[in-house]
C-alpha cells in the first residue's frame, strides 16, 4: 500500500495546488484587468498554467496504474498457497521436434496418452499450459478425451503469470496440472514451499518427471514419480 501513497498523494497535493493557483490566477486577472492589463493575455497564461497541471496530473495517473498492477501481481503472489485438498501435478512438456515453436515428435504424442493414463483418476479440474505448442500438445489428451478447461499463462521464470492465473481461477485447492518447460519446473516447486528442490534445470533429454506437491500436516510435500517410456538419464540407468 505504500507503493500506492507515493503516486496518491503527490496527485492530491498536485490537485490542490491546481485549485490554489487557479484562484490566484482568477484574482490576478480580476486586479490586473482593473489596471489595464489585456484579459486575453491573463487568459492565455491561465490555460497555459492548466495544461501543465493536467499534464502532471496524467503523469500521477499512470503512475498509480501501475502501482496498482504491481501490488496485485505481489498479492497473487503471496496468495500462492496449495490448499489442504490441493495436488498440484507438474510435468515437463513431452519430447519435441525441432524449431522456435515446434510440434511434438512421435514419441512425445505417445507420451502424452501416457499422461493421460497417469492423471485420469486424478480428478483434474484444469490444465496450465504456457504460450508454446509443445505445451499445449502435451496436454491435448486430457483436455480433449476427458473435457478439461485449459488455461494459458506466459512461460516466466517468476511463474507470476501462473500463480496469479490459479489465482485469479480459484484452484488453489483443487487438483491442477501444470505442463511447463525445463528452466520453469524448479521454480514452480521452489515457489510451492519446497524449498530444497534443487533448482539446476531438468536436463534437455529427460521428458518422464512428474511431480507432485500436495499439503500434509500444513506442510508442503513433493511427490517425484516417472512415466511413460524412460527417457534421459533414466534410459540410461536402465542399460
Amino acid at each position: 500500500m505504500w507503493l500506492l501513497s507515493i503516486a496518491v498523494n503527490p496527485l492530491i497535493a498536485n490537485l490542490a495546488m491546481e485549485r490554489t493557483q487557479r484562484e490566484s490566477y482568477q484574482k490576478a486577472s480580476q486586479s490586473n484587468t482593473e489596471c489595464g492589463e489585456s484579459h486575453l493575455l491573463l487568459s492565455i497564461k491561465l490555460n497555459t498554467f492548466m495544461i501543465h497541471i493536467k499534464i502532471k496530473t496524467l503523469k500521477y495517473f499512470f503512475l498509480i496504474v501501475l502501482c496498482a498492477a504491481f501490488v496485485n501481481t505481489i498479492t497473487a503472489q503471496s496468495n500462492a498457497k496449495p490448499g489442504t485438498h490441493s495436488k498440484i501435478y507438474i510435468v515437463r512438456h513431452a519430447e519435441k521436434l525441432g524449431g522456435d515453436d515446434p510440434l511434438l515428435t512421435d514419441e512425445g504424442n505417445k507420451r502424452a496418452g501416457d499422461l493421460m493414463r497417469v492423471l485420469k483418476n486424478k480428478k483434474i479440474s484444469r490444465i496450465y499450459v504456457t504460450e508454446f505448442k509443445r505445451t499445449q500438445n502435451t496436454g491435448d489428451s486430457l483436455r480433449i478425451q476427458l473435457g478439461i478447461d485449459t488455461v494459458q499463462i506466459n512461460a516466466d521464470t517468476s511463474c507470476a503469470s501462473l500463480f496469479a492465473a490459479i489465482t485469479q481461477h480459484k484452484d488453489w485447492n483443487k487438483s491442477i496440472l501444470i505442463i511447463t518447460h525445463s528452466n520453469i519446473i524448479q521454480k514452480v516447486i521452489y515457489k510451492l514451499g519446497i524449498t530444497d528442490f534443487s533448482q539446476e534445470n531438468i536436463p534437455a533429454a529427460e521428458f518422464d518427471n512428474l511431480y507432485t506437491v500436495s499439503i500434509r500436516k500444513n506442510k508442503p510435500v513433493l511427490q517425484h514419480i516417472k512415466y511413460g517410456k524412460a527417457s534421459g538419464s533414466s534410459a540410461t540407468m536402465k542399460h
